[in-house]
Parts: structure tokens; C-alpha cells; sequence
């Protein structure tokens, strides 16, 4: 029973710590929002990229506005310890035509970065558990945060889906392609993390200036 009672109480505090996990969508920051009409409106701000919505509070009520109501709004996120600045842009994806929706901006230049967050579930096991009757496994559904990246060319204003390989991102690179790939490998940089490939996207903006 021992083995048992332990084994149900790893479970419970796994499940805890799955239920107390929050992510930067799911609580509000400081901030402000610009709508189309160029009204600034400043207090508390919470997004929804999912519905492409954004809620603003002051401390008395909320407003909500879709993509289509607001040029760009930014917020302090604590988590980050930055400052983090979403557009709404117009974006032909799987549609048969434009909508806009919000993209946060990683870096702006003459290739700009640009990222939509989203939360994935994955399955965590732990096998072979000692404090099991019998040993076996046991599973509970982690969440984390995850990102698809686009990439804007001012040459032609089209954003396009960055898929993380390295060649997409290279060929976007041209003549400049070789010198990026020695910066990479030189300071050991991924094509699909988040702080990699700003530094990346960053680094080839200097070159084509």
C-alpha cells in the first residue's frame, strides 16, 4: 500500500503543477492598444491569437476588439522581462482570401520575423517508476509553448510560413547566405528556436544594410 499511496501522490502532484501552468495568452500585462482609428487605449491587456482577439482593462471594464478593429498593440511581459509588440496584418493562409490577423514582430527589417504563439499538448511517462506496485508507467499531459515563425520580404511583402529548415531560411539570404551560415555555426545557433533566429534574422539585416 505504501508503494501505492506514493505512486497516486506523484500523479497528483504532476497533475498540480500541469493545472497551475500558466502561459503569457492566459494572463494580463501592462500595456496599451492602438485601433485603426489611431485611438490609443492604455491599461491591462490580454490576447487571444487563437481568435485573433485582444481585451483591454481599466480596472473597471473590458473592452474586446478582433484583428480587423486594431492597427497594433504591445505589451510588458514579465515572463520575457521585455517588451513584446503585435501588428495586425493582412495574411492569405489556407484561405481563399486576406484577413488580418495579429503577428508579434521579432525583428523588422529588410527581412522581418515575425511569430504567432501557440500551446501544445504533449504526453509526459515515467516508466519503470520504483514507487509502483510492480513497477510499470504512468502518464499526464504536459503542456508548453510553441511558435510558427513567417518571414516578411520588403522586396516583395509577401509573409510566407517559415518551415525551420535552414535551407528556407538561407535562400531567403542570397549572396549573403554563406556569411550568415558562418555566424551560425561560429555562435552555435538553431534555425528553429526563438532567440537563435532573431539573432539570426538580426545578423543578415546588418549585412544588407
Amino acid at each position: 500500500m505504501k508503494g501505492l499511496s506514493l505512486s497516486i501522490l506523484f500523479i497528483m502532484l504532476g497533475l498540480m503543477a500541469y493545472a497551475q501552468q500558466q502561459f503569457p495568452s492566459q494572463v494580463w500585462h501592462d500595456g496599451k492598444v492602438i485601433l485603426m482609428e489611431n485611438e490609443q487605449l492604455v491599461g491591462k491587456v490580454k490576447y487571444n491569437l487563437d481568435n485573433n482577439l485582444v481585451q483591454i482593462s481599466d480596472g473597471r471594464t473590458i473592452d474586446t476588439f478582433s484583428a480587423m478593429q486594431v492597427r497594433n498593440f504591445e505589451i510588458f511581459d514579465e515572463q520575457y522581462g521585455d517588451f513584446r509588440y503585435f501588428y495586425s496584418v493582412p495574411y492569405l493562409g489556407e484561405e481563399a482570401y486576406e484577413r488580418p490577423i495579429f503577428f508579434e514582430v521579432l525583428f523588422e527589417g529588410s527581412l522581418t520575423l515575425l511569430a504567432r504563439e501557440f500551446v501544445i499538448t504533449e504526453g509526459r511517462s515515467m516508466m519503470n517508476n520504483p514507487w509502483m506496485m510492480g513497477g510499470g508507467a504512468f502518464w499526464w499531459p504536459y503542456e508548453r509553448l510553441s511558435f510558427h515563425f513567417y518571414l516578411l520580404d520588403a522586396r516583395t511583402g509577401r509573409i510566407v510560413e517559415y518551415n525551420q529548415k535552414r535551407k528556407m531560411l538561407l535562400d531567403f539570404m542570397g549572396n549573403h547566405s554563406k556569411a550568415v551560415q558562418q555566424y551560425m555555426k561560429a555562435n552555435n545557433l538553431k534555425t528553429d528556436r526563438r532567440s537563435d533566429l532573431t539573432k539570426i534574422v538580426s545578423y543578415y539585416n546588418g549585412l544588407v544594410r
